[in-house]
């Protein structure tokens, strides 16, 4: 059992505050940062399947 829920308080407006914290627009730099992270994950998971074979 998680102790800490026995004196935790819930917000009530739980849909509200997500809304607050969400992001609606991406940034165009964050799509490049994205794709660059895809790329070298993709990159290091193909060098772990051949033995780090260049």
């Amino acid at each position: 059992m998680n102790k800490a829920s026995l004196s935790s308080e819930y917000c009530e407006f739980v849909e509200e505050e997500l809304r607050k914290t969400s992001i609606e627009q991406v940034p165009q730099d964050i799509k490049e940062i994205i794709k660059h992270f895809n790329l070298f994950s993709n990159h290091s998971l193909n060098k772990s399947k051949t033995g780090y074979e260049m």
